[in-house]
């Protein structure tokens, strides 16, 4: 069988909050097996954790509990950030860029 593009096991993570730091919970122990070649929608109501999923998925969030792999690879690793592609809802770009300069500008950035 092959390698799953994406496993998700257990994740948690919370953030702190407010004046006091009150923690809350954005994800609680989510577990998930996409395979290669799956199209995926996270769909739920705004605070159910869909951000933060993808966000830890990416590697730019660090669970607080349980494990993420990129084809077996960690996602914070060079192998995991090659197999990935990612566009965020908010994408700024230099306004004088046509899309296909402001796309080729955005694919040689490092990594």
């Amino acid at each position: 069988m092959n390698e799953p593009a994406i496993s998700i096991q257990g994740l948690t993570k919370t953030y702190n909050q407010g004046l006091f730091k009150e923690k809350v919970l954005a994800v609680n122990d989510l577990s998930m097996t996409i395979p290669e070649g799956s199209v995926v929608g996270l769909i739920g109501s705004n605070g159910a954790g869909k951000t933060t999923t993808i966000y830890c998925i990416l590697g730019t969030l660090i669970p607080d509990a349980g494990q993420i792999s990129i084809y077996g690879h960690p996602p914070q690793s060079l192998e995991a950030k090659k197999r990935i592609g990612f566009q965020s809802e908010i994408f700024n770009t230099y306004s004088f860029l046509k899309p296909e300069k402001a796309l080729s500008f955005m694919e040689n950035l490092p990594v």
